[in-house]
């Protein structure tokens, strides 16, 4: 259902031992057979040239909201007690080995 959504096209899913059936466009199932019988699925699907905007730009736009969100993450300013324990922990290490 999703890959018929994405791509804007009908969708035919022939199975051998699992459900087949025809998708629309829009994710509605237009016909399907019952699991694990012979069965024939007919009905009419239509070619299009169109293209969505998944389509043409595919994953971009989730890498360029990943890559904001690690960029936000690593140029937060790194918390003052977070500083504090660095620095007790870092002490105490000296004094151990000093």
């Amino acid at each position: 259902v999703l890959r018929a959504v994405e791509t804007g096209r009908y969708v035919c899913v022939s199975a051998n031992t699992g459900i087949s059936a025809i998708i629309s466009p829009k994710g509605k199932i237009k016909g399907e057979s019952t699991p694990l019988t012979e069965d024939t699925v007919t009905g009419t699907v239509y070619f299009k040239s169109s293209k969505t905007l998944y389509s043409m730009i595919g994953d971009v736009f989730v890498l360029v909201c990943f890559i904001t969100i690690i960029y936000s993450l690593l140029r937060r300013p790194i918390d003052k007690q977070f500083v504090c324990l660095l620095n007790k922990i870092k002490n105490r290490f000296q004094k151990n080995n000093g």
